[in-house]
This record gives C-alpha cells, structure tokens and sequence, in this order.
C-alpha cells in the first residue's frame, strides 16, 4: 500500500463529499476541477480524487507524443474523516501510468495507438497461423505436441524446438482472448464483428445513458450529492468501492460506478442532481450478449475476470509469448544456416584401386 492510502479509524462519521473535493482542488491552488472521487466501504482507506483533461486528436495531431496528450492529471488521496489531503500524486508521470501508455500507445499518443493496433493485428495472424502448423495429423502426434518428452540425450535445438512449439500452443489459447479484446479497443469494425457473432447475427436494443435531469422544476434538495453519498453507503454497505461523478451543470446527472467486486456484480446509477431522485439503474444483465462482452472487456483482456488466478494465466501467457519471438528464431537460424553450413561442406571422394 502506498503511504497517504490508508487512514486511521475516527468513529464512523467522515466530512461531506464536497469537502473532500474542495480540500482536493485546493491542494492544486483551485487550478482545475475535479473529475469524479472514488470512495471505499472499508474505513480504513483514504477517498481518492480524479483531476485530469485529455487532449481531443484536433488538438495534438496524429504524431504527438504522451506528454502532449493530456494538459494535466492528478489523484489526490483525502482522509475522509478530517478531509485533510494526504498526498497529491502527479499521475502523469507515474510509474505504472507511464507502463499503461507504454502498452497501449508507446508513448507516442495516437500515432502509437495504431501501430499498436497493427502490431496486435499481425499478432493475431502468426497466433492462428501457429495454431495452423502446430496442428497434429494423427493421434501420436498429439501427444508428441502437448508434453515434453525429453531425455538426458535430447539437445538443445529439440527443447527449443519444444518450448517454442508446446508452450507457445498453451499460450495461445489465452493470447487469442486477450488479442481479441484488444482489437475491440483499437478498432470499431473489429467490435462490431464481436457483438454480431456474440448476438448471433441480430442486435437487441441498447440501454441509453440518461444524460439530463428528468424534471429541472422539482423540489430540489440543499445537498443533493451529500445525499447521494449517504444513499449509495446505505444502498451498497457491502460493495468495496464506488465512483461518484459530479455534475458539472444544471441539467447534468450525478453518476455512480459501483464496484461490488466482481465485474458481472458491478452497477451503474444515475440521479438527478436537483433532488437526488434515482434516474436509471443499469447492470450487465440489462445488455444484449455482444453488449456484456464490452462490459466486460477490459476485466477479460487482463484476466482478472477470473480473479487473481486469471491474473496468473494472462501473465505466463504474455510471458512465453515474449519468448516465441526467441525460440522462433534460434529454430529459423538452425534450419537456414545448418543446411547453409552443410552445402558449404567439401565431400569425400571414395578412392578405388
């Protein structure tokens, strides 16, 4: 845990949302305004505040690099009891945000996000086609290329040959989900083609976000997010935390992401920042097949739809495929420059007398 994360225990009431906001903002001398606050159940964790403002593409171009990309953004980490500010992380240029946009973009902003796009769409490509040749023509075969078989005799370019073939062949199985997952993000063609074989060829009717107060002349409430907060803890006591967004105007809703710890389980609300009223109320259940694979597409992707041991999976997977490229090639180098060296071999001639 990092320090400025966790909080001593103060009796059971903590300073109002708005506070911890403004305590925030001011701790960037009221420079921007804050995005949304997470807030957790367990009352030993500090609230975190979101600031932050990406860049549309009309403003940075194509060819930007990461720096370029976004004006500023902040987490900013309140004692929910005192609304003290513990500490101000400068997030853009954080360590494991810096490795995010590494993955997604190469720090090079969108020009990165589509060579990443390609790249993962060549990717898939040598998967399938691995999948293609490693491929068994008969029973014994299988065998031969799901196990390793080695002796104390077997050389070097056999059990590279095997680590590339067998491991790689394990990999791709969940490669293939994460590649897929990918390519959800980087292209919306690609998307669509997920959701019309997820729905099977048809499209049900989507649920809309509801983007604006039902009713701006209904009687309206001194403290309508306070009153959101209030109504989320006593909703959700056993969620582990939620995201409560502001509105920025009049007509704007208050909106909630609420983490009930696992991503099917997860709840999205929306109320009405006059009178606090719940306007719409959406679970992955309320989404056609393609639209629940999109609302679970990141938790897939990581693996962490299966929790920490899927974690594991998409980790050894990604590690053996940053093998493939190694393995490949000491078996390409072998087959070109043995027969290479063989040709290159003087025969012996038989004399006879």
């Amino acid at each position: 845990m990092y320090p400025g994360r966790t909080v001593e225990i103060i009796g059971d009431k903590t300073v109002s949302v708005e506070k911890m906001i403004a305590n925030a903002e001011q701790a960037i001398d009221n420079k921007h305004k804050a995005n949304f606050i997470v807030r957790y159940t367990s009352l030993d964790r500090a609230s975190m505040v979101q600031i932050y403002k990406f860049k549309p593409l009309e403003e940075t171009g194509l060819f930007t690099w990461y720096g370029e990309t976004m004006d500023y953004f902040y987490r900013i980490y309140v004692d929910p009891y005192s609304g003290k500010v513990l500490e101000v992380e400068n997030t853009k240029w954080e360590f494991f945000n810096l490795v995010e946009f590494t993955h997604t973009s190469l720090l090079l902003g969108p020009i990165g996000n589509r060579i990443i796009a390609l790249s993962v769409l060549f990717f898939l490509i040598l998967v399938v086609t691995g999948i293609i040749l490693w491929w068994p023509k008969n029973k014994k075969a299988f065998k031969m290329n799901t196990w390793f078989r080695w002796k104390p005799t077997t050389k070097w370019k056999r059990k590279n040959y095997d680590l590339h073939n067998i491991l790689g062949f394990y990999a791709s199985l969940v490669l293939l989900v994460s590649i897929i997952t990918g390519l959800s993000w980087s292209y919306e063609w690609f998307k669509n083609g997920v959701h019309w074989f997820a729905n099977m060829g048809y499209k049900k009717t989507q649920v809309t976000n509801q983007m604006s107060n039902t009713n701006l002349n209904s009687v309206q409430i001194e403290d309508p997010i306070e009153f959101v907060d209030k109504t989320i803890q006593q909703k959700y006591p056993n969620s582990i935390r939620y995201w409560l967004t502001p509105s920025t105007t009049k007509i704007s809703p208050i909106n909630i992401y609420i983490d009930n710890g696992h991503i099917t389980e997860a709840i999205i609300e929306t109320y009405d920042s006059q009178n606090g009223k719940l306007i719409q109320k959406k679970t992955m259940h309320d989404f056609d097949n393609g639209g629940k694979i999109d609302w679970m597409n990141y938790d897939i992707h990581t693996g962490s739809i299966l929790g920490f041991p899927g974690k594991l999976l998409a980790f050894f997977a990604s590690l053996i495929s940053a093998s493939l490229p190694i393995t490949g090639f000491l078996i390409w180098y072998n087959r070109k420059f043995k027969k290479r060296r063989k040709a290159s071999k003087p025969s012996k001639l038989k004399v006879t007398t």
